[in-house]
């Protein structure tokens, strides 16, 4: 009877081991609730901030941009607008210090237009988005999808982000995604919010954990009412509009 009783308490335990298991949130679960999540955004703004460091050689560059991101969804495509203040430092030698960039860029569904004001003197471009790129999509699958071509994905366990319960993706970079950009991280971490699937943050570490880059969006609003026309874009009269072809992502890595 003890035998019996033994038995049974052993097949009940893997039973019940086996259903918790199952229940466990797995890469493909995730990337279905985050996409569920994001198809309910159809606008979103949030505040920027990015902290970079692009090591060259002995010496460095040093990065931290701040400012505002819009996003619109219309239809089958997605609009957006950043206006950024970029200020760029380290241990190179620059010609007075630190140096301050303002940039905005606006994406209208057809073209990116851009403006750069540096040094007191502004420069206009335009380009036709490229497809696909280094850069990750704002939310949904996209950011998983992307992050499967960067390296191998792993799932972590979630973590509360500016109030916001995350999912968190860690990527061992492959060698093309060390190509892509003006760092060459060892290793990656990516959050997600969960209940509108919006990346919140995005860290890079090079292989003694060193970070190398921080952006993260804070002060999310979902679904405010914005403006169509935030995200139209005409140049100054008479300036000249660089031409760029078609060689920028659709938004900038930030």
């Amino acid at each position: 009877m003890r035998k019996v009783l033994t038995c049974t308490l052993l097949v009940l335990l893997a039973l019940s081991l086996g259903a918790a298991r199952a229940g466990e949130p797995t890469l493909e679960s995730v990337e279905i609730a985050i996409d569920e999540a994001w198809q309910k955004v159809n606008t979103f703004t949030a505040n920027m901030t990015m902290d970079m460091t692009v090591p060259l050689g002995p010496m460095s560059v040093k990065s931290n941009a701040t400012g505002q991101v819009e996003f619109m969804r219309v239809g089958d495509g997605q609009r957006f607008r950043m206006e950024i203040v970029n200020k760029l430092g380290g241990n190179m030698p620059i010609p007075g210090g630190a140096m301050e960039q303002k940039v905005l860029s606006v994406y209208n569904g057809e073209l990116i237009y851009s403006e750069m004001e540096t040094l007191g003197m502004k420069k206009y471009s335009k380009a036709k988005p490229k497809e696909g790129g280094s850069n990750d999509p704002m939310g949904g699958k996209g950011v998983v999808e992307s992050l499967r071509k960067k390296g191998e994905v792993k799932l972590l366990p979630d973590e509360e982000l500016n109030g916001a319960s995350a999912s968190v993706l860690e990527v061992i970079p492959n060698e093309q995604m060390k190509k892509e950009g003006p760092i060459k991280p060892s290793k990656a971490k990516f959050y997600i919010a969960k209940d509108s699937g919006i990346k919140l943050k995005t860290d890079m570490f090079d292989a003694a954990g060193a970070t190398l880059m921080t952006m993260s969006y804070v002060d999310v609003k979902v679904n405010p009412e914005l403006d169509p026309k935030r995200f139209e874009y005409t140049p100054p009269p008479g300036v000249e509009v660089i031409d760029m072809g078609d060689g920028m992502q659709k938004r900038p890595m930030f």
